[in-house]
């Protein structure tokens, strides 16, 4: 790490304020404005559900298959809140058709109960 203020911690993983900042950018150069309070909020919370993602990927040694760290860089690289308001009702098919598509069960859930199913903006 650089020194840049750590604004949050997810068990052994910081979150900096580059990080934070890097992603505001990234947003604001897709034309999509996060300034506001609900904003920064959901950018944070995009930050933690990284590094719980990345906290998960180390515990089952995932970090060590070349193709997942392949696919893991493309996805930073490309997909900063991508609008899946305009994919929902095509990734709740394919999630009710393929339920082991998302793993574990517990995240699945969590993705159809509290995002798709009540509606994304």
């Amino acid at each position: 790490m650089d020194g840049s203020k750590v604004i949050a911690t997810v068990g052994t993983e910081k979150i900096t304020q580059e990080e934070f900042d890097a992603m505001l950018l990234a947003l604001r150069r897709q034309g999509r404005d996060f300034s506001d309070e609900r904003g920064r909020e959901k950018i944070l919370d995009e930050l933690i559900s990284q590094k719980l993602f990345l906290l998960d990927a180390r515990k089952n040694l995932y970090e060590f298959n070349p193709e997942f760290k392949a696919e893991m860089q493309r996805v930073k690289e490309e997909s900063y809140f991508f609008r899946a308001s305009k994919y929902a009702d095509k990734l709740i098919a394919h999630i009710k058709e393929h339920p082991e598509f998302i793993q574990p069960e517990s995240r699945k859930n969590e993705m159809l109960n509290n995002f798709l199913l009540p509606g994304l903006e």
